[in-house]
Parts: C-alpha cells; structure tokens; sequence
C-alpha cells in the first residue's frame, strides 16, 4: 500500500533542499553553510522517497509474478491436453 503522508514529508525535503540551493545560487552569496544544508536535505529526500517508491513497487512486482506463474501453469495445461500432429505425415 502506498503510503502517501511519508510521501509528502520526502517531497517537503526535496522541495525544502532545492529552495535552498536555488535561493543561494539566485542571491549569489558565499554562505557554504546554505550550500552543504540545502544539497544534504535535498539528498536526504531524493533518498527516502526512492526507498519509499521501491518498498511500494515491490509488492506490485510480486503481485505481477505470481498472476504470470498462473498463466503459465494454464498454459501448460492446455498445452498438455491438446493433441499432438505427427510431424512426419
């Protein structure tokens, strides 16, 4: 299930991260600290929300594997029960 407060806390940091780096390249100051601040909550964000999403898409991938296993288990029956052509007729 996906989980959309966690979401929004992540996409704050990204929003928050890039504001800042945005803000002191528009202001042009030599404040290092903004800098290393802004690109460390922008990362911590990019992070979080990355882990977020693979944790969401796995389970998709697992729902996904398993409807295909049981297309494939039809199949092969359906494969098996058929009646096979002499090839050399």
């Amino acid at each position: 299930m996906i989980n959309t407060k966690k979401q929004m806390v992540y996409t704050a940091f990204i929003i928050i991260g890039a504001a800042l780096l945005i803000y002191d390249l528009a202001v042009e100051t030599d404040e290092v600290y903004l800098k290393v601040i802004g690109l460390v909550v922008l990362m911590f964000g990019l992070y979080s929300s990355t882990r977020q999403w693979a944790s969401d898409n796995d389970k998709n991938r697992i729902e996904n594997e398993n409807d295909t296993s049981s297309n494939e288990a039809k199949f092969d029956e359906v494969e098996a029960s058929s009646p096979k052509k002499d090839m050399h007729d």
